[in-house]
Parts: structure tokens; C-alpha cells; sequence
């Protein structure tokens, strides 16, 4: 989903065409039975004034809806760039790799 809040401002301005025709958790949606995604991890600032955290939720719900796995962790009090903090450490985010992600 990244950047998806910045799509209608920047690519489809003046162009007539909606940003909903782009909309992830609607692609999601529209997959058809048998389709199986990777599992996703999800966070999202709650005080992102960039992208709001709607359009995270929306993913999230979608994937549910669709039998799919995901993990969602929204980040209370953090904004836009929460994750170029230096020496950041999110734990649940390491969890999730060990857990999905081979080292063979």
C-alpha cells in the first residue's frame, strides 16, 4: 500500500479518472477463490497526516474478509516518517520475519 494516499493528488490530477479505480483493498476483494496471498504485515502511524490510517484499515479488513493472514499494528501517537527515527526497533516486525522469513 505504499503511498497509495498520494496517488489521486499526484498522478491523477486533472485527469477525470478516480483514485478508487486503483484502491488495494478492492484488487484484494476481487480475487478470485483459491488465490492465496503471502502473509502481510501492517502498520500505520495513527497521527500519519500523509496517508490516513483508513486506507491501512481497508487493507487489512479486506485481507480477513478474504481468508487471507495478516498481521496488523497500528502505531499509537506516530506519524508519516515514524520508521526513519534512528536506532528504531520494532519488535513485533522482527517477530513477524523470523517467523515468515527462511534464513536458508
Amino acid at each position: 500500500m505504499i503511498q497509495e494516499g498520494c496517488i489521486e493528488n499526484v498522478l491523477l490530477e486533472s485527469t477525470g479518472l478516480s483514485a478508487t479505480a486503483f484502491s488495494i483493498p478492492r484488487g484484494i476483494s476481487s480475487l478470485r477463490n483459491g488465490v492465496a496471498l503471502p502473509p502481510l504485515f501492517i502498520t500505520h502511524g495513527s497521527k500519519d497526516d500523509k496517508v490516513p490510517i483508513q486506507q491501512s484499515i481497508a487493507v487489512v479488513e479486506a485481507m480477513k474478509a478474504g481468508g487471507h493472514f495478516v498481521e496488523w499494528h497500528p502505531i499509537p501517537h506516530a506519524d508519516y516518517l515514524f520508521d526513519t527515527v534512528a536506532n528504531y526497533k520494532f519488535a513485533a516486525f522482527e517477530a513477524w520475519l523470523e517467523k515468515y522469513v527462511s534464513s536458508d
